[in-house]
């Protein structure tokens, strides 16, 4: 089995981001193996560390994309911060950054400025619209382009308000995104010797998510408005129903035998004979029709027998849980529950990302308290004697009231 944990070993990244999204993209490139080197503002840090709710001083926004990575504490907006900054990306395979895109070309951190200093510099960039256009400078996070996109218009049923879907479902798929593009950078630029500039934005991400309501419209005419209640574009069969005993269950139908399969073991072959539900397209056409008649089964039988039933018959079901039901059902978390750490070993809940191996300890969980890596870091990565460090911190580089530890 290939050890993907260490498809990065030996690559160093420098991550200048905050909250969810570029800092997903650095939490992904450090799964993988990479020495991912973060670097923060004085005394605030990533914005994510304030992010509510907190644990052990940090919000769980930071918790979950930081751990793994080194806090290296650097003011941009100083002459010796700056010069660090370079210093470090010249010596760095990956660069990460998810401002906006005007902002680094104005504080000294041009892309083409870094990749000309360093020829095999990947530079991946995550903004919120793109890099051209009206609103490309504008700043975003995850529920406005949900909103934009229509995400949050087609989320919840009809007659209710728009609604944002409690996951950060658009940062999430932007660091996906930005992910792939960045290791496809880094093995062209391993195959040319020449890196460069590449970016993903929040927006293209979004619109992928919404890609088959797009087409629906562009073909059909058709707005993917909120389902009347839980019937969608699919057909009502692929929905959530109420149970006798007050619970809800999600069923998905994929094709005309499943729901054939699906009516048998109901006990409702009738609804077989009904021409408006003959076909998966049917169905779809026919879908507020069918919700009634797929309400009145399943209603008929408490959760549990449903369970049963559908399992027996191979029909994709779930029941609805909560976070703290989902969590209980060990089957389905256990294996994504796990604990990162602090220096001085506090134990912080987090759950594993899809990279990251089980088998990953130490290092590769730790949670870095703002800036306690700068030393050590710039020892290691740039070479600096402690003499050299402090007139840094001097000039300041660390900031006002720098916390350098020599």
């Amino acid at each position: 089995m290939i050890d993907v944990g260490k498809a990065l070993a030996g690559r160093t990244v420098v991550e200048i981001c905050n909250y969810v999204s570029g800092p997903m993209v650095g939490r992904n490139l450090a799964a993988l193996g990479a020495n991912v080197l973060k670097i923060e503002r004085p005394g605030t840090g990533d914005d994510g560390r304030h992010s509510y709710p907190a644990f052990d001083g940090d919000g769980l926004f930071f918790t979950e994309t930081a751990y793994g990575k080194k806090s290296v504490v650097l003011d941009l907006k100083s002459e010796a911060g700056l010069a660090t900054a370079v210093d470090m990306i010249d010596k760095a395979d990956i660069l990460i950054e998810n401002m906006r895109p005007s902002v680094m070309s104005r504080i000294g951190l041009d892309p083409e400025m870094l990749v000309s200093r360093n020829p095999k510099l990947v530079v991946g960039s995550v903004n919120a619209f793109g890099t051209t256009g009206p609103r490309a400078d504008d700043p975003a996070y995850d529920p406005v382009i949900q909103a934009a996109t229509g995400i949050m218009y087609t989320t919840g049923f009809k007659g209710d308000p728009p609604k944002r879907i409690g996951a950060s479902i658009v940062d999430k798929a932007a660091a996906l995104w930005g992910t792939i593009e960045v290791l496809a950078a880094v093995l062209e630029a391993d195959r040319t010797g020449k890196g460069g500039h590449i970016s993903v934005s929040l927006l293209s991400s979004a619109v992928h998510l919404m890609g088959a309501d797009v087409l629906r419209f562009l073909a059909t005419g058709e707005d993917s408005a909120p389902s009347q209640p839980r019937a969608c574009g699919a057909g009502a069969s692929h929905g959530a129903y109420r149970t006798a005993d007050n619970r809800w269950i999600q069923v998905a139908i994929g094709n005309d035998r499943m729901f054939e399969r699906l009516c048998q073991a109901a006990g409702r072959p009738e609804i077989l004979d009904d021409p408006r539900f003959a076909t998966h397209l049917l169905r779809g056409e026919n879908r507020y029709d069918e919700q009634e008649v797929m309400e009145q089964v399943f209603a008929e039988r408490d959760s549990s027998e449903w369970v049963k039933i559908l399992h027996e018959v191979r029909i994709p079901y779930s029941l609805v849980n909560r976070i703290p039901e989902f969590i209980a059902d060990n089957e389905l978390s256990a294996p994504f529950m796990a604990v990162a750490t602090r220096t001085d070993g506090t134990e912080i809940p987090l759950v594993r990302g899809p990279l990251d191996p089980e088998s990953a300890t130490g290092e590769s969980r730790r949670v870095p308290r703002l800036g306690e890596d700068t030393v050590s870091v710039l020892r290691s990565h740039l070479n600096l004697s402690d003499d050299i460090i402090r007139d840094l911190a001097a000039r300041g580089a660390f900031g006002a009231d720098p916390a350098v530890d020599l």
